[in-house]
């Protein structure tokens, strides 16, 4: 908390640092955090695990935002510098991780359960940044391969299926916004890339735990579906989400039960893992819309980038987000939002590849 309220006092005085909340993804997500934050007092319900309310405010609502801001900022004045020290600094935490993988405690099947899906989903944004650093020709190809084997050994190591399913998103619309042209090379290039997926596909599924885990989908629905519904049995075990937040939804519609509460509304011991079912059972349609306004302004500033290689790898990473967000809740990741920081910055850009 010191070190991003000192960030902000030092930069503030700089018009072009304040600029930045100008952006249509700015000033929505600033509503959004301003009703979570009023709507959390609202319903009196105490964070869990003994949190302070204020460090709640400030980690998971206020710190995202900020790394956001930070990012687009840096990413206008000093591309370069900023995505070489981000690649550094998440190459040093995408390690330190490995380790702790390694030595922390496991559960019966997965490794590291020390850190949970939240270093696997961190490994996401390691990927975009080194993608846009290669793009960009601030690093070589084998370090890309590098960086991407380390964070794939992490998402393996944890077992985190949505995990697995982003990287790929991510990486092959990233692979085709750089190579797709009508010619015969390039169509043998991704007919090669598919059939390599396949037999890799085809090797996790049958010998490595988050293979096992993919297999119990259809048994975890059997047990927590209890609709009719064939959609929701596709998400496992995430179906109770749904259900028991629909519910919820249908009592609160219009503000919600407040931010981070289902717990303690449901008598739940986890949060509701899927960032639409946050937005809509937690915040009502007051703070829904105000969420959807966030991802359309986001939609719209990768529309607006030039480069097609780094239109491309914004749209998969917004892609790959949306696709987490059926299972998992990201409102509070700020490794999340450095990205959508940096996809504002190009954004800004009058012309992205010449500049940086």
């Amino acid at each position: 908390m010191l070190l991003s309220t000192l960030v902000l006092l030092l930069n503030f005085p700089n018009q072009k640092f304040r600029s930045v909340l100008k952006s249509p993804i700015c000033w929505t997500w600033i509503l959004w955090i301003i009703y979570s934050v009023a709507n959390k007092l609202r319903a009196g319900i105490p964070p869990e695990n003994d949190i302070p309310m204020l460090s709640f405010i400030f980690v998971y609502l206020i710190l995202p935002f900020i790394s956001l801001w930070v990012a687009a900022y840096e990413m206008q004045s000093r591309p370069k510098q900023l995505l070489q020290s981000l690649l550094v600094i998440f190459v040093i935490y995408l390690m330190w991780g490995l380790l702790v993988v390694k030595s922390g405690p496991a559960s019966i099947d997965r490794e590291g359960q020390i850190l949970g899906n939240e270093f696997a989903l961190a490994s996401l944004s390691i990927i975009t940044v080194s993608c846009f650093c290669y793009n960009l020709s601030l690093i070589k190809g084998r370090t890309l391969f590098l960086i991407l084997a380390l964070s794939t050994i992490a998402i393996f190591a944890l077992a985190t299926r949505k995990a697995l399913a982003g990287e790929l998103i991510i990486l092959c619309i990233f692979y085709i916004s750089r190579n797709f042209k009508l010619t015969f090379a390039n169509f043998l290039k991704i007919g090669l890339m598919l059939f390599l997926l396949y037999l890799a596909t085809s090797y996790v599924m049958e010998n490595t735990v988050i293979g096992e885990r993919f297999s119990t989908i259809e048994e975890d629905a059997d047990k927590f579906n209890t609709t009719d519904s064939d959609v929701l049995s596709l998400l496992g075990d995430r179906a109770y989400f749904y259900i028991k937040g629909w519910e919820i939804f249908l009592q609160h519609p219009v503000i919600g039960i407040g931010i981070d509460n289902f717990r303690a509304v449901a008598d739940y011991p986890m949060p509701i893992h899927s960032e639409y079912m946050v937005q809509l059972v937690e915040n009502g349609v007051v703070g829904f819309v105000l969420y959807l306004a966030f991802i359309l302004s986001i939609l719209s500033a990768v529309r607006k980038i030039k480069d097609v290689s780094l239109r491309g790898l914004s749209f998969g990473w917004i892609i790959c987000v949306l696709f987490i967000s059926f299972t998992s809740w990201t409102y509070d990741m700020p490794l999340f939002y450095i990205v959508f920081g940096l996809i504002l910055g190009l954004q800004k850009q009058n012309n992205a590849s010449p500049r940086l």
